[in-house]
């Protein structure tokens, strides 16, 4: 089962496209996801499409959440065969669960919108998915898998895992057509290598897979940070931050990428936790204490959480302070 739970976290979860971050301490997290107003069939459809689902995902950011739900409502009536607004609504559901409100409701919604988006998309044949639409493939079983591993399904959450590779191994090549590929590729390549290089139970599984590069999966991941689009930049910048947060232990660097989602999206406390996690992880407690201050202001005064998310930024909040007066306790 450890060798389950390792394969997933490397290959899948780092790998996940939607649009919330797992924050915890487990350090597996998924990201969000991104269309192209040119690349749908339809195109005057999809600049609508494209204009709601990215106000959607803003409002996400900033913790609107009822606002968001609206624009979900709206999408749903207007566009219901457009997978879009099923991984957009699914998205939703996926932060309502990692930020405290994690209960069977929104675990079920979560789940139905997934199953209406792949059911969507395998109404027609393999060989016509656009690259759109194999991207939201690759987010809708990796979101899968996640949930089930969370829920620890392990077997059933591998069976989406392998269906979010086979999706994947498709995709490679096409980075220079479809800048999503980009950051797909980049976090494939990164964690894979990782897991060959730090996870030698997970060389007999990683041997058959395409062989990754943590130098070109970093490259990669920088490039799609300086995107011109705001949601592929804030999850370029994001896993910029986690790679260097949890695995390249260089808490600086992942200062650097926290602040700048904080400039961007004030907001977000999910952000705010973040920075102040990259701060006292690198023992910074002057800054550390400031941030902490940020934190507990926009976990008490933000109107728009409810008690239960309230209480989940302030426990982890805890936790790390209680783990840098222990590792400092001489």
């Amino acid at each position: 089962m450890k060798r389950l739970l390792l394969i997933s976290s490397l290959l899948l979860c780092f790998v996940s496209i939607g649009n919330a971050q797992q924050y915890s301490s487990s350090g597996s997290f998924p990201a969000r996801t991104y269309i192209s107003p040119t690349k749908h069939r339809n195109a005057k459809a999809s600049s609508a499409l494209f204009t709601q689902v990215n106000q959607g995902f803003e409002y996400i950011y900033n913790f609107e959440f009822v606002k968001a739900d609206s624009v979900i409502e709206v999408l749903r009536k207007k566009y219901p065969l457009q997978p879009m607004t099923y991984l957009l609504s699914a998205n939703y559901f996926w932060w309502m669960i990692i930020s405290g409100e994690d209960n069977e409701i929104n675990r079920l919604r979560f789940r139905q919108d997934l199953d209406l988006a792949n059911t969507i998309l395998k109404s027609q044949p393999s060989d016509s998915l656009s690259n759109e639409e194999l991207f939201i493939l690759i987010n809708t079983y990796s979101f899968k898998s996640r949930l089930e591993l969370k829920q620890k399904n392990y077997l059933k959450g591998m069976f989406y895992v392998n269906d979010c590779i086979r999706y994947l191994k498709t995709s490679f090549g096409k980075e220079n057509e479809y800048e999503p590929f980009l950051f797909t590729s980049g976090i494939y390549n990164y964690f894979c290598d990782y897991g060959m290089q730090n996870y030698p139970i997970l060389y007999p599984s990683l041997l058959f897979l395409p062989e990754g590069n943590m130098k070109l999966g970093l490259q990669q991941l920088e490039k799609v940070s300086k995107s011109k689009e705001m949601l592929l930049s804030n999850e370029g910048t994001y896993f910029l931050l986690k790679i260097y947060l949890d695995m390249e232990k260089e808490p600086s660097k992942a200062v650097d990428y926290a602040e700048v989602l904080v400039n961007r999206h004030p907001n977000n406390i999910v952000y705010q936790y973040l920075l102040f996690k990259a701060l006292i992880s690198g023992d910074n407690f002057p800054q550390a204490s400031k941030q902490l201050e940020a934190v507990n202001r926009a976990a008490l005064t933000n109107q728009k959480l409810t008690l239960s998310q309230k209480e989940h930024f302030l426990k982890m909040a805890k936790d790390d302070l209680r783990s840098y007066f222990a590792r400092n306790q001489d």
